[in-house]
């Protein structure tokens, strides 16, 4: 086996770990559409009862503005259809432009919260921020960390996430998953 490279932190974080990025949808009344969507990728689950996810986000993305001030998002899992839209809501401010509007992105109402949904998206999250952790004033962190609880899970009938390919990010580059290499946990009764 051969020995390992020893990286910077902040590469192996970045470059080296495979993430899932999401639309994260959060209400603006400054854009026609009512909404700003933004990519991200630090998305984690903290607990699956209660459900409870955690969001990373810069404090000086608008994205941060609008989680702490509106406290609640739809986080909106992209099809591979929706490459374009995951590329470019994560590339643009939506300080300056209304991104839901110049990518004509369908939105639908959500049933627990007042924000959107994107329609499109074959697995949605509805969410309300209960606790935000201020990294980036105490330790000089560059995102800070939303906690919230999940208060509704929707899906397309026709969508199953175990038979459908997921975009993920690794080292800068997307990546479709479509292998399945066996089922988690099970694996090992095997016999490898």
């Amino acid at each position: 086996m051969a020995p390992k490279k020893e990286m910077t932190a902040n590469k192996i974080t970045m470059q080296s770990l495979v993430l899932c990025p999401m639309l994260v949808v959060t209400k603006d009344p400054k854009h026609a559409s009512g909404v700003n969507i933004a990519t991200i990728s630090y998305v984690s689950v903290i607990s699956e009862l209660p459900a409870m996810i955690g969001l990373a986000v810069r404090p000086t993305r608008d994205t941060h503005r609008l989680l702490t001030t509106t406290g609640e998002f739809t986080l909106n899992l992209p099809a591979p259809d929706m490459l374009k839209a995951l590329d470019f809501c994560g590339s643009r401010s939506g300080r300056q432009i209304d991104k839901a509007s110049v990518l004509e992105l369908a939105l639908e109402d959500a049933d627990k919260i007042s924000t959107p949904r994107l329609e499109n998206s074959p697995l949605v999250l509805e969410c309300k921020v209960i606790k935000s952790l201020d990294h980036s004033r105490s330790r000089q962190a560059t995102h800070d960390f939303f906690m919230a609880d999940v208060l509704g899970a929707y899906h397309r009938e026709d969508f199953r996430l175990d038979r459908q390919p997921s975009i993920v990010t690794t080292n800068f580059n997307y990546r479709l998953v479509e292998t399945t290499l066996g089922q988690a946990f099970r694996v090992w009764k095997r016999g490898g």
